[in-house]
């Protein structure tokens, strides 16, 4: 049966949110009665709020519930499969795209990733933006999935009261100011605009996430972060919490993309082991592995002053440091020796590491800004 269009949910009931929410977070099927006293409510208002939710697309039936006697009762769960968000990752060469359900899972074989242009203007970022995602809804629809937004995650901060990008040079725009409804504006369905470590950070809490605090180091084409505290993103009045990736590490050293001298970036950024070293990631960590130089010794350098960032943040926060971003997976391998790194230099050793690897390596990015969708078609219920 064709999944039913949930482009244009408005809110619903309290009640019917209630019931939405019961169901969600139990993720399993069960009978309206099991429902109403899990949630506090008649028959009569469980039997509307099912009635609305099905409408929607919301649910699905579950099965019958085994009987001593009479009538089986039906049981109903949420149609995750029936609906997904659309994550789109921007860095400053392409544009990465996957789709994930309801539970924020992303969805096999759902993947694209497309060029940008070799000369950036926000017209023609807008432009991509909207390729790529048009690209993904055809791949949904062919799955008859319907999209219910679309998360845009950007290398930059963003101002919170006027959406503005604050940081434009990873997309290589320049001085050009950028907005996060230019970059929306083409889209057929709603979307947001994210920063990327904070959508990296996200993903690493999704969906069961009020209990849990970190500190989100992505370690990609630029190095940024993210503070989530009790399961949401910390992004400041300003919102520039969490740009790790200016921690001085290294006084008066290497120049950085921000123009100060000595940044973690500018020690941590996978062009440290790429354009640095005329090769790409692929070429570097294979050298790396097998011990062969100068890779393995530009990279024991690299783990050093990522062990001095990974410490400072440690230190100041006293939560666990997550690596995420592209260059994360690479360095999976070398894990053991980031971790005794750090703890080498750590000034309050206690035997137990705070360095963590990310759930989603490779694609965290653009998984958390479509769950950030998720989480934001959930209130909407």
């Amino acid at each position: 049966m064709p999944a039913k269009d949930t482009s244009a949910i408005t809110k619903s009931t309290p009640a019917t949110s209630v019931i939405f929410r019961c169901l969600y977070d139990a993720r399993r099927a069960m009978t309206k009665q099991e429902v109403a006293d899990a949630c506090g409510l008649s028959l009569p208002t469980v039997y509307q709020g099912f009635a609305t939710l099905d409408e929607q697309g919301l649910i699905e039936v579950g099965g019958d519930r085994s009987s001593t006697g009479g009538r089986r009762a039906q049981t109903f769960a949420v149609a995750s499969e029936g609906s997904a968000a659309v994550g789109i990752s921007l860095t400053g060469h392409s544009a990465r795209c996957i789709a994930c359900d309801l539970y924020g899972e992303r969805i096999a074989g759902l993947y694209i990733k497309q060029p940008l242009p070799g000369e950036c203007t926000a017209e023609s970022l807008t432009a991509a933006i909207e390729d790529i995602a048009g690209a993904m809804e055809v791949e949904l629809k062919q799955r008859k999935i319907r999209p219910i937004g679309i998360g845009i995650a950007v290398p930059s901060a963003l101002d919170p009261q006027m959406g503005k990008l604050l940081n434009t040079s990873v997309l290589r725009l320049g001085d050009a100011e950028l907005y996060a409804h230019d970059l929306t504006r083409r889209l057929a369905f709603p979307a947001g605009v994210f920063n990327d470590a904070n959508c990296g950070g996200f993903s690493q809490v999704f969906p069961n996430s009020e209990d849990t605090s970190l500190a989100y180091l992505s370690l990609e084409r630029g190095v940024g972060g993210a503070l989530i505290i009790n399961g949401k993103p910390f992004e400041g009045p300003r919102g520039t919490s969490g740009e790790f990736g200016h921690i001085c590490i290294v006084p008066g050293g290497k120049k950085c993309a921000c123009g100060q001298n000595g940044c973690l970036e500018a020690y941590c950024s996978s062009n440290v082991l790429s354009e640095e070293q005329g090769m790409t990631l692929d070429e570097f960590f294979a050298d790396a592995e097998r011990g062969v130089e100068p890779a393995k010794s530009v990279l024991d350098e690299y783990i050093g002053h990522l062990a001095r960032g990974i410490q400072a943040i440690h230190t100041t926060l006293g939560c666990d440091v997550c690596l995420g971003g592209e260059l994360s997976g690479y360095l999976v391998p070398f894990f053991g020796e980031i971790q005794a790194a750090v703890e080498a230099i750590n000034p309050f050793p206690d035997g137990e590491p705070c360095a963590v690897h990310a759930r989603h390596p490779f694609h965290g990015v653009p998984i958390g800004a479509a769950q950030l969708m998720i989480q934001r078609f959930i209130e909407s219920v």
